[in-house]
């Protein structure tokens, strides 16, 4: 039986410092390079298929020859971060809470697996630091009534 790495090693790996050639690999220069805004606004974490994909819309991106994920239409619930904190920490509580709690309750179900992280990110250091948000969008449509 094959076993797949968890979302939050995932996660982990595509946004750590080490794999700082991840976001290069979309936008020129480097995180923290005075005078480059090219890492500035929003990016996403894409769970699709077992894989997680790191994605800026197609106006953000600097590079060509790079894979393109359309994103699903549909309803998504979106729920937000407070700022300043740290991905690691925040998403995975936010998504525990939303799965746990929120959702049980909602009145819907998942669409399907494809949950969509949004990145609301800085170049600069400071400015990313104090002012990140996160969000997350997930599929979700009406549960059919119990019969």
């Amino acid at each position: 039986r094959q076993t797949y790495p968890t979302r939050e090693a995932l996660r982990a790996s595509m946004w750590s410092e080490e794999a700082d050639f991840v976001p290069g690999r979309i936008c020129t220069g480097h995180w923290n390079e005075p005078g480059n805004h090219a890492y500035d606004g929003v990016w996403y974490g894409i769970w699709h298929d077992r894989r997680y994909m790191i994605a800026r819309e197609e106006a953000d991106v600097y590079k060509s020859g790079l894979e393109k994920q359309v994103i699903l239409a549909g309803t998504y619930a979106a729920f937000t971060t407070p700022c300043g904190q740290a991905a690691w920490e925040a998403i995975p509580a936010l998504l525990s809470e939303i799965l746990d709690a929120w959702l049980p309750a909602s009145g819907y179900t998942l669409r399907n697996s494809d949950i969509i992280e949004v990145y609301h990110l800085w170049t600069d250091y400071v400015l990313r630091r104090e002012n990140k948000y996160y969000e997350i969008w997930l599929p979700v449509e009406k549960a059919s009534p119990a019969s």
